[in-house]
């Protein structure tokens, strides 16, 4: 398992985003006050299909207006060019991007505003780098084959609708900050390098399925414990398929996100020999699952494992032993109650398919 510490990474990023949603909310706030006195519409439902449309565009209308009314869609293979509509800086609608054989976003990148984004089919762009992009509804990455990475730097408190990511071969790059609200659920899928889903951590509602499947190198998926823990509520299916093993299951995210390391000495505590004491090296010479720094310790009380009680055998080799025969607890609200490395106590009781589940309580020694 990976020792880095996502729990504590997840952790700073919710508070991070949390900060941030107040002071993005007022931004916001000014920012459409000021576009809705300053902006000039050109046209409204505009559609370039063709290298000749978009420079037709730029002379009627660069320097004289910064707004689409609507949805703006480029479309259309002989289209390589669009540095030209720079101009443009808010577009009403969606602003889509079809099937286009440009190479780069340069030309939309002062688009500060929009309904939704749309790059779907176009195979010689590698950078979705939209650096002032503020507001934006939705997003569509679909099907582009040299897609290394997807970064909006400036989005903030987003509450959009829907996010797919789908079949970007090589796309291993991801920065879509503040996305707070998804009404219209998430589907990422057949993106084979990415690794994490961290630009999610500060999601709290997604009003319908979550689909994430055939991402096979895809570990991180800790947006997710935050779902299990009731800070994310979702409307409808969670689907989970094909990806790296820590993003199979919701019990593997609640594993893999759930990891400390009380000591710092890089080893998550429920794998650590030693967990109070940085013993890197994880050295047990006996083999008795306690790390020989700890047992060594004349501060640390390691227990003992010989001569005590035995049932069933005269010769117990720790402190209780069953030689033969079960443990039966009779009574559905005991279990059994063990200390982490923390301090913490828990008692751990079967669920309804027979898992073990921990619920803290006080220490019985407290």
């Amino acid at each position: 398992m990976n020792t880095f510490n996502q729990s504590k990474k997840r952790e700073i990023i919710i508070k991070k985003a949390r900060t941030n949603i107040v002071m993005g909310t007022l931004i916001m706030l000014l920012f459409l006050t000021t576009q809705s006195i300053l902006s000039q519409v050109c046209a409204t439902g505009v559609t370039l299909t063709s290298q000749a449309d978009v420079y037709n565009f730029v002379v009627t209308y660069s320097g004289t207006c910064n707004a689409v009314d609507g949805n703006f869609t480029i479309t259309g293979t002989n289209i390589t060019d669009i540095s030209g509509l720079s101009f443009i800086q808010i577009v009403d609608r969606g602003l889509q991007i079809i099937s286009c054989n440009i190479t780069s976003l340069d030309g939309i990148q002062n688009i500060s505003q929009s309904g939704f984004f749309r790059l779907r089919d176009c195979p010689n762009v590698i950078s979705a780098n939209l650096p002032s992009l503020t507001s934006n509804g939705s997003f569509y990455f679909l099907n582009n084959p040299n897609l290394t990475e997807i970064n909006v730097p400036s989005l903030v408190n987003s509450n959009g609708n829907r996010l797919d990511i789908v079949n970007n071969p090589i796309l291993s790059s991801i920065d879509l900050p503040n996305i707070n609200s998804l009404s219209n659920g998430i589907i990422i899928t057949d993106n084979p390098l990415i690794t994490d889903l961290d630009f999610l951590l500060s999601l709290t509602l997604v009003g319908t399925s979550v689909r994430i499947e055939d991402n096979t190198l895809l570990n991180g998926c800790c947006f997710l414990q935050n779902y299990i823990d009731g800070l994310l509520t979702i409307g409808g299916v969670i689907t989970l398929a094909n990806n790296a093993t820590d993003c199979n299951s919701i019990i593997a995210i609640g594993t893999a996100c759930n990891l400390f390391d009380l000591d710092g000495d890089g080893i998550n505590d429920e794998d650590d020999n030693c967990p109070t004491f940085a013993n890197s090296t994880q050295i047990d010479l006996n083999n008795n699952g306690i790390g020989d720094d700890c047992e060594n310790s004349s501060t640390i009380n390691t227990g003992n494992d010989t001569g005590g009680v035995g049932i069933n055998t005269t010769n117990p080799h720790s402190l209780i032993e069953i030689a033969d025969g079960d443990i039966f607890v009779n009574n559905i609200h005991c279990g059994i109650i063990l200390k982490a490395a923390d301090g913490k106590c828990y008692r751990y009781k079967p669920d309804r398919i027979g898992l073990l589940v921990g619920k803290e309580i006080t220490c019985p020694d407290n």
